[in-house]
């Protein structure tokens, strides 16, 4: 059976070093199944080391949560705005914050406050230029009314969220300027906007000024994030498998489908049940921010070919080459020359939010 094997020592030393570098509030964000950690398994984690505010994407996190991890004590934001009646009552029953950002959003989580009894606690989303979720910052007009206009939500907090701080340092400083400037338009009109946040993972490790009074924090927890820092975050999860048969095929022969590989010398290859039903063989999308990055990436797959770039596995601790496509259940490794047989361990680096969900999660 393929496992996934988490080192909590290695996750406990990754949040004491973002702890540091945030310096104010750190929440802890736990969407994507805890990217991939365990939603439950991350928060408790986070409560241990002394983290009580959190984040999800999904309204359906909520109770859950609710029933098996966090107390009352511990805050809990939704992260994403809704026009949805049966989510806006979900949120304001259980104690949570809401994001508002569209009248309409306000609107439905006024009255779902009303209904349920309840003032619910709110942070206003700016769209800096995500375009997703949010006012736009030239919209204070808009905005004052919704604080003033729902007398049933509490805004305690204004947040934004930036499109490229993976990459591009001057565009997430001009967004960061942009919120900054609403903000402070709307606390000359004599609104007390609460919490002023702004950073994600990429954001408080790739920009600095960024941390404000709190910053959101999920995939650097996994110590698998795109940064310029230096911080000594370590790479969280890896794959366990074994060795299932041992195959040997002369040269010429192709493997997999397509016949993508063709063997230059007699091969001997082993068998390893992990494929893309376990999440083998995909990786995050980077970012496209200009021109140069389009023709890096159009040229990458040339590149990986001609540098004979490919997957690989250790086996017994040694680095082998996955030969071949990737298939559903299944890869093919060129193990020649080593000594291998079957039920030897494979290990595979995979970033969590890669691996499947029917791969049992092993914390160590």
């Amino acid at each position: 059976m393929n496992e996934y094997v988490i080192k909590t020592e290695d996750l406990k030393h990754n949040i004491e070093i973002i702890k540091e570098k945030a310096g104010n509030e750190v929440i802890g964000v736990l969407k994507a199944d805890g990217y991939g950690l365990g939603r439950d398994f991350l928060a408790s984690a986070l409560k241990k080391e002394g983290i009580t505010s959190f984040a999800v994407a999904e309204v359906s996190d909520i109770e859950p949560l609710r029933e098996n991890v966090l107390d009352d004590t511990d805050s809990l934001l939704v992260m994403r705005s809704t026009c949805i009646e049966d989510e806006a009552r979900i949120i304001a029953s259980n104690d949570c914050i809401a994001t508002v950002g569209s009248v309409e959003s306000a609107r439905i989580l006024n009255e779902a406050a009303q209904k349920v009894g309840k003032v619910v606690k709110a942070n206003i989303k700016i769209d800096t230029g995500l375009s997703r979720y949010g006012f736009l910052p030239e919209e204070t007009d808009t905005i004052e009314k919704v604080y003033r206009e729902n007398g049933n939500i509490d805004f305690i907090g204004i947040y934004t969220h930036f499109s490229s701080a993976f990459t591009n340092e001057a565009l997430t400083k001009a967004q960061l300027n942009k919120f900054l400037n609403t903000v402070e338009q709307l606390k000359s009109r004599g609104i007390n906007v609460g919490k002023v946040y702004a950073a994600s993972s990429p954001a408080l490790l790739n920009v600095s000024g960024t941390e404000l009074d709190a910053v959101r924090i999920g995939s650097a927890f996994t110590g698998r994030v795109i940064t310029k820092s230096r911080l000594d975050l370590r790479k969280i999860g890896a794959l366990r498998s074994q060795v299932i048969e041992i195959k040997n095929i002369k040269k010429g022969v192709s493997v997999g489908y397509s016949g993508d590989f063709t063997a230059k010398r007699d091969t001997v290859l082993a068998i390893v049940p992990v494929g893309h039903a376990d999440g083998l063989g995909y990786e995050k999308t980077q970012e496209i921010n200009s021109l140069s990055q389009l023709i890096r990436r159009m040229l990458s797959p040339l590149k990986k070919f001609l540098k004979k770039d490919c997957l690989t596995v250790k086996i017994n601790g040694k680095t082998a080459k996955i030969v071949g496509a990737v298939g559903l259940t299944n890869c093919t490794v060129d193990v020649t020359g080593m000594d291998v047989k079957p039920g030897d361990a494979v290990e595979i680096d995979m970033s969590p939010v890669n691996v499947r969900g029917n791969v049992k999660r092993i914390y160590e």
